[in-house]
C-alpha cells in the first residue's frame, strides 16, 4: 500500500477534526448535522481563509479547542501521533489493531523504538490468543493502541500526579509500596492506581534478551550451582551501577542524597557486609569532579557471573524501575529490592521473602546481616530456589507474549471506558492506505 501525500494526510486530519466537531455539537445539543453532509459543508464549520494551508500544530490545537469540556486528550495524542511523520515529542507512538494485526504509519516504524519490541510480543501472542471485539463497541474499525516508550510513564508518586490523566500503554507503572513504608512490603503488585492512568506492559529488555535464543539466555545461570555452590559464596550482598535516578522525584536532591548514591554510602560503612559502587558517571554527573569522596564510590564493573560469586546481589531503580530486577531472580543468589517507585507488569506475580526480600535504604544494613546469619542458610536457599523457577517458568517467549496479550486486554477495557461513545468511527478507516502491517 502506498502512503499517503501530505495533502491526503491533512484531509484525513480535517475530517477526524470536523467529526469531533459534529459529536460536540450534538452532545451539546447546540444542533444537529448529518454525518454524511456534503463535505464542504462539513469544512466550512471552521472559519478560515481560502486556500489557508494549516500546519499540523494548528489543527491539534483546533482539535484541543473542539473537544475543551470533554474527556478527549486521549483522542488528541493518538490523533497527533498516529499524523506526524515521526513518534511524538513525548515518545509516544500509535498503533492500531485490527482482525488481529497491528498496524502503523510507515513512516513511523524506524521512529517505535522499543516500541517495536511490544508489536513483536503481540504479534506472536494474538496468533496464540487472538481478541475478539465484541459488538456494539466503538472499535469496529481498528482499536486505537498509545504507547509510551521511553523509560517514564507519566505518574509521579511522590505527589499522586499523572502528567496524562489517559490509558496508555507503558513499560512500568507506580508500585503500592511506593510510601517508603516497610509496612507496604506485603505485596507486589501493579496496578493501575486510582490516580494514574498507565497499563503496564512486558519489558522490552526481557524480550529483546529471549527473542534470539530462550534457552542460552536461561542456560547462562542454569548451571551457576556448580559453579558457585552456596557454601562456596561471599558473605556479602553486590551491586554495580551508573548514576542513574528519577529526576521527577529526586532531580532536587544533592548527589550524595540520591537513592543510588545511599546505597554505595552503606557500603563504606559497611564494606565488610556490602559491595557497592558505581562503575560510571552518566547524564548530568558525566563531569562530575571526582574529589576523595566520589572517588570512594567508583569501583569496576563487576559482570552477572563474577556478580553470583556473592550470597545477595542488591537491586536498585534506576531512572524508573530496574529492567534487571527479572534477569536478577534467575541467579544462584538471594535478591535484596530496594523499595521500588515503579514495578514492571512481569513481576506482578512475585511475593517478598518468598522470591525475594525487600528492603529500605534504611534498614539496608540490618537486612544483609540477617541474609548473612548461617542461621538463615536454609531459609535463604528456599528463596534462591522460588526465584528460578520463577524465573524458569515465567522468562519465556510464550509466556511473555501471553502477558503482552493481557496488558492489551487491560487496556481496551481502559479505553472504553475513558472514551466510551465519544469515539469518533470512522477514523481509522479514513486513514485507508497510510496505514500498513507493522513489520518490525
Amino acid at each position: 500500500m502506498a502512503v499517503s501525500s501530505g495533502k491526503e494526510a491533512r484531509i484525513h486530519i480535517y475530517f477526524f477534526l470536523l467529526l469531533m466537531y459534529t459529536i460536540s455539537i450534538m452532545e451539546f445539543g447546540m444542533h444537529f448535522i448529518s454525518p454524511f453532509a456534503d463535505m464542504s459543508v462539513l469544512l466550512g464549520t471552521r472559519p478560515t481563509t481560502t486556500n489557508m494551508r494549516h500546519t499540523l500544530n494548528e489543527e491539534i490545537e483546533f482539535s484541543r479547542k473542539m473537544a475543551s469540556g470533554r474527556n478527549n486528550e486521549f483522542i488528541m495524542k493518538f490523533t497527533e501521533t498516529l499524523s506526524n511523520n515521526q513518534t511524538s515529542e513525548n515518545n509516544f507512538a500509535s498503533l492500531v489493531l485490527k482482525d488481529n494485526k497491528i498496524y502503523c504509519r510507515k513512516s513511523q516504524m524506524k521512529a517505535l523504538s522499543r516500541g517495536k519490541y511490544f508489536v513483536q510480543m503481540l504479534r506472536q501472542g494474538l496468533m496464540q490468543n487472538p481478541i475478539r471485539t465484541p459488538d456494539g463497541t466503538p472499535w469496529i474499525d481498528g482499536i486505537p493502541i498509545l504507547i509510551k516508550h521511553d523509560d517514564s510513564n507519566g505518574c509521579y508518586p511522590a505527589t499522586h500526579i499523572d502528567k496524562y490523566g489517559f490509558p496508555r500503554l507503558t513499560w512500568s507503572v507506580p508500585s503500592d509500596m511506593t510510601g517508603h513504608d516497610e509496612s507496604a512490603l506485603s505485596s507486589f503488585s501493579s496496578p493501575p492506581t486510582s490516580w494514574c492512568s498507565a497499563i503496564g506492559m512486558p519489558s522490552y529488555k526481557i524480550w529483546r534478551d529471549l527473542k534470539n535464543d530462550t534457552n542460552k539466555f536461561l542456560s547462562s545461570t542454569m548451571n551457576s550451582d556448580n559453579v558457585t555452590p552456596w557454601s562456596a559464596k561471599l558473605s556479602k550482598a553486590v551491586w554495580r551501577g551508573s548514576t542513574t535516578y528519577n529526576n521527577g522525584m529526586y532531580g532536587h536532591l544533592p548527589f550524595l542524597e540520591l537513592p543510588r548514591s545511599r546505597l554505595v554510602k552503606s557500603s563504606m560503612e559497611r564494606p565488610d557486609l556490602i559491595d557497592a559502587g558505581f562503575h560510571k558517571l552518566v547524564g548530568k554527573f558525566d563531569k562530575l569532579q571526582i574529589d576523595d569522596t566520589i572517588g570512594k564510590m567508583m569501583k569496576e564493573v563487576v559482570p552477572l557471573k563474577e556478580m553470583m560469586r556473592y550470597k545477595a546481589i542488591i537491586d536498585i531503580d534506576g531512572n524508573n524501575w530496574s529492567a534487571r530486577f527479572p534477569s536478577l531472580l534467575c541467579t544462584n543468589s538471594v535478591i535484596i529490592k530496594i523499595t521500588p517507585d515503579f514495578v514492571e507488569h512481569t513481576t506482578d506475580t512475585l511475593q517478598p521473602n518468598i522470591h525475594f526480600i525487600p528492603s529500605s535504604l534504611d534498614n539496608l544494613t540490618a537486612v544483609v546481616e540477617n541474609v548473612m546469619d548461617g542461621d538463615n542458610d536454609e531459609e535463604m536457599k528456599n528463596i534462591v530456589s522460588n526465584a528460578y523457577w520463577w524465573c524458569h517458568s515465567t522468562m519465556r517467549k510464550e509466556s511473555i507474549a501471553k502477558r503482552a496479550v493481557e496488558s492489551l486486554e487491560k487496556y481496551i477495557a481502559a479505553i472504553d471506558q475513558h472514551v466510551g461513545k465519544g469515539w469518533p468511527r470512522g477514523l481509522v478507516q479514513k486513514l485507508g492506505d497510510d496505514l500498513v502491517e507493522c513489520s518490525v
